[in-house]
């Protein structure tokens, strides 16, 4: 296995530390990895990880960089499929994350590194990968305009570059109140920096240059746990700005909940997989 070391670091990448991330996020870096590790047992999700390997066709031989890579899983399984003779570089910002992404690559012997720096400027050469990818990493950076020009720059010509993020804005849940249900999720888009990412990749990728750009749209069901780790804090909020009441909220997950032992509980997000070829 390759030496798991980090590079220079730098602060933060985009904006993702700026005051409108969640404080429990920023804060609470555990909590972010368990909210990771949760989101991958969602079944929409584990489409989502199993359409990402196959839209970049990845094979025996391939380099690829993969940015934003959090606790290293995706890192993990790509390494494993371009085992023996390629290899893949994780690039977080986060020391927290590349930590943890170092500790779980510790089991595997893989062709795998984790490296720490900025996305907006990536401490590699210009063609240095045959596949560059970044994963629910946009929709933390308030000008991804930049990050994708980056993946494009560090992509040989004919690698394939791919971007997949959620879509904030289109965040549903069936609710009986229409109006609190409505106002979450504007409210869940601004408490990111980029809450409309992923409707935006396929013409941003457009725009770095990128040719055969291929988009596909996935709806994501949520569980009433995941919605749970993940909408507590935006309600919070709403209620402190008196856009809702806490007796509101409870009500809102005494349905939901009702819901959810009916059978009835509908809630999800489209996530947008979109993958283009450097001329």
């Amino acid at each position: 296995m390759l030496a798991t070391s980090g590079r220079a670091s730098v602060d933060s990448m985009g904006s993702h530390t700026e005051s409108s991330t969640p404080a429990t996020i920023v804060s609470r870096p555990d909590f972010y990895i368990q909210t990771l590790d949760v989101r991958a047992q969602i079944g929409g999700e584990a489409y989502v990880k199993e359409l990402i390997p196959t839209l970049l066709e990845l094979a025996d031989g391939l380099e690829v960089l993969d940015v934003g890579c959090g606790t290293g899983a995706d890192a993990l399984q790509m390494a494993e499929q371009v085992a023996p003779s390629g290899r893949v570089v994780g690039f977080d910002h986060s020391p927290d994350m590349i930590a943890e992404a170092q500790q779980r690559a510790r089991a595997v012997d893989w062709p795998i590194e984790f490296v720490l720096g900025d996305a907006n400027a990536l401490d590699f050469a210009d063609d240095s990968f045959d596949r560059t990818r970044c994963d629910r990493m946009l929709s933390h950076v308030s000008d991804p305009v930049p990050v994708i020009r980056e993946l494009a720059r560090v992509t040989r010509p004919g690698g394939l570059v791919l971007a997949s993020d959620l879509d904030i804005g289109t965040s549903f849940v069936n609710s009986s109140d229409r109006d609190l249900a409505t106002r979450l999720a504007l409210r869940m888009s601004d408490v990111v920096a980029n809450g409309w990412s992923g409707r935006n990749l396929q013409h941003q990728l457009h725009d770095a240059g990128l040719h055969d750009i291929h988009c596909v749209p996935t709806v994501v069901l949520n569980h009433l746990a995941f919605m749970r780790m993940v909408f507590a804090y935006t309600l919070g909020v709403m209620v402190d700005a008196g856009e809702t009441t806490s007796d509101q909220v409870t009500e809102f997950w005494d349905e939901l909940e009702q819901g959810d032992r009916e059978g009835w509980l509908c809630s999800g997000v489209t996530v947008f997989t979109v993958v283009g070829r450097k001329p």
